[in-house]
């Protein structure tokens, strides 16, 4: 894969709310959202599932 290839696909799939790529690239896609972020140990256990 090109890194033109890879800009174009960056262009045409993202949006405001981020990069949603299609299935066939990123069959799995997850989106962490902390609903309670004043909460405590709710950030810190939101980081630890982004960096699993």
């Amino acid at each position: 894969m090109t890194t033109r290839m890879i800009g174009a696909i960056i262009m045409v799939h993202g949006d405001d709310n981020g990069l949603v790529l299609p299935p066939r690239i990123a069959p799995v896609q997850v989106m962490v959202v902390p609903v309670q972020q004043q909460k405590e140990g709710v950030l810190d256990k939101a980081y630890e599932l982004q960096a699993a």
